[in-house]
């Protein structure tokens, strides 16, 4: 039976969080440009907005990372 070969590397998640909006955007810059090369950073990133009030929400934000 002959498949097709798919890129095997593991996703990773990132979960920033906090109370000052500026210092959460600051961290997800940081962590953004030492992961993802600039010139990837259009094709090959994928950013859920997360802001939750509610368990719910935060379930939901989830839920779309999966």
């Amino acid at each position: 039976m002959h498949g097709k070969q798919t890129d095997a590397r593991p996703s990773s998640v990132y979960l920033i969080g906090g109370e000052d909006e500026y210092l959460v955007t600051e961290e997800t810059r940081k962590v953004i440009d030492k992961l993802v090369p600039a010139a990837e950073q259009v094709f090959g990133l994928d950013i859920v907005e997360g802001r939750a009030d509610t368990a719910d929400d935060g379930m939901r934000s989830l839920q779309k990372c999966m």
